[in-house]
């Protein structure tokens, strides 16, 4: 009665076995099969031994070839004779004999081969926006070479005697090709940080004099829009810091640039305050304050995704960058920031850095001080080598530079010939050169046996078109001693040359 009894249930687990929707059967020792559900025979049409015809999934009587693999517990398995993929779990079943077990599995095969097809697609699509981002970084890089000509022509210009009427033309113009040069930044930013090929650079700086430098850009603007500026730095915030001061300019200029486009009239205020501080480092609050439009509480989480305004208004340039960039390079700074705002009352934007203490305070002074002195002397005239291709940028170079003695060449063949009997002070070198780079360039200067001991000491500042990335250091690292970035700036390239050159002078003065 018992034995009848456990067969009715056998019979009923079997019937409820072939309801099921995955493929189920039992494996005996000798790989024989003594059951299997109704999907187990659709999917794998009546396995048997190509030779004794013995149902089986491997073979052991007559070492036939495998009907498809053996099933491997829990593991991807392609059946042979199917081409079909499945994934299949065992479980122990001793009703039979020892080492008997049931075995359970599902074809995967649809849900692989979609998977294939998706991933082809996000391949594509990852490799057509790879594409689509070089070619725009490789644009980005082409423009920055004409507006070192178009921006460097207009600085020359307002130095020049002008009309009130060409005074306003040459502002305009200046105007306009710094917005350029700022969407173009903003453009190579964005290709750079989405890749993950921005990082940081971290320096002694001297805090005053970097809110010094913001606001000697942006009040000229703000005093065309009649706005109010207030700039307030709290007294316990450390002067001297080490981080990465030019990330910390592009974030608040950044601000302070969105904060001047949305505020029609008020004021903005930049506050800088210490939020903490210990003996090694000290964290500081920057709050930039407008009195604009303020920001509808349903876009404040959008505003820092890239191409999103806070604004739809067109009149308001830009792509809506900025703001992006700014949390991206707060993040990668170990930062934070955030917006509070009101829609009709203005916004506040928060950011919070961390910053090292600058342990070599004195050196930096003295440095300072070399750098003062060298200003001071008007009679100073350098002889300076200029490697640059570009007639229009060595028109550039010229202008900027009356004061001293220039010598242009403009390829690397040319620059060793002229070092074997002409002697220079500073070599200013573009990066890429008809003949050869200025990497290879600058260590054939430092290491060429037909030069002598003066040449291969020669200060060498790299300018180049090409600020991305690691060019910084690629360029220290092929021996050159400081790189600027076009468009060149007046004010820039006279501090970079100062301080390449100003412990030199500083030697000579002393003498």
């Amino acid at each position: 009665m018992i034995g009848r009894k456990q067969i009715q249930i056998k019979d009923n687990l079997f019937k409820m076995l072939d309801q099921l929707p995955v493929f189920v059967y039992i494996k005996a020792p000798d790989s024989s099969i003594p059951y299997g559900n109704s999907k187990f025979f659709e999917f794998f049409n009546n396995p048997k031994c190509c030779n004794c015809h013995k149902m089986t999934v491997s073979c052991e009587t007559c070492e036939s070839n495998l009907i498809f693999a053996t099933l491997d517990p829990n593991k991807w398995i392609w059946g042979h004779c199917t081409n079909r993929t499945y994934v299949v779990e065992r479980f122990e079943y001793d009703d039979i004999s020892e080492n008997t077990y049931l075995y359970s599995g599902i074809d995967i095969s649809d849900i692989k081969q979609v998977e294939g097809v998706v991933h082809n697609i996000h391949a594509a699509l990852a490799s057509t926006y790879k594409v689509k981002k070089q070619v725009a970084a490789s644009v980005c890089h082409e423009i920055r070479t004409p507006m070192n000509s178009i921006l460097g022509m207009t600085q020359l210009l307002s130095k020049t005697e002008l009309s009130s009427d060409q005074q306003k033309y040459v502002h305009i113009l200046d105007l306009s090709s710094h917005t350029l040069l700022k969407f173009i930044d903003n453009m190579l930013d964005y290709f750079r940080l989405s890749a993950n090929k921005s990082e940081k650079h971290e320096f002694d700086f001297n805090l005053t004099n970097t809110i010094h430098d913001i606001n000697a850009l942006i009040e000229s603007r703000i005093d065309e829009k009649r706005l109010e500026y207030i700039c307030h730095v709290e007294s316990t915030v450390p002067n001297m810091l080490c981080g990465d001061e030019n990330k910390l300019k592009q974030i608040l200029i950044n601000l302070l640039q969105n904060a001047m486009k949305f505020t029609e009239k008020g004021s903005i205020q930049l506050y800088v305050s210490k939020k903490k501080e210990d003996d090694s480092s000290v964290v500081v609050q920057f709050s930039v304050t407008d009195t604009g439009i303020g920001i509808p509480s349903y876009l404040q989480q959008d505003i820092f995704i890239s191409f999103v305004q806070g604004n739809s208004h067109r009149k308001n340039e830009g792509i809506g960058l900025g703001l992006s960039i700014c949390k991206q390079l707060v993040e990668l700074m170990g930062g934070d920031i955030h917006v509070v705002s009101e829609e009709g009352f203005g916004s506040t934007f928060i950011v919070t850095l961390p910053f090292s203490k600058d342990s070599s305070i004195s050196e930096k002074q003295e440095a300072i001080q070399a750098v003062d002195l060298l200003n001071q002397r008007s009679d100073i005239k350098l002889a300076i080598l200029s490697v640059e291709d570009n007639v229009f940028n060595q028109e550039v170079i010229n202008g900027f530079l009356p004061q001293h003695m220039i010598t242009h060449v403009t390829t690397g063949n040319e620059t060793l010939e002229i070092l074997k009997h002409d002697m220079f002070d500073l070599i200013l070198m573009d990066i890429q050169l008809p003949d050869m780079n200025g990497f290879e360039l600058t260590r054939l200067i430092r290491n060429s046996i037909e030069l002598d001991f003066i040449a291969h000491n020669i200060p060498i500042i790299a300018v180049s078109s090409d600020n991305t990335r690691g060019v910084r250091e690629k360029c220290l690292d092929a021996g050159m001693d400081e790189f600027i970035a076009k468009p060149i700036l007046y004010d820039h390239l006279y501090k970079i040359i100062n301080k390449v050159i100003a412990s030199s002078f500083n030697i000579q003065l002393k003498n």
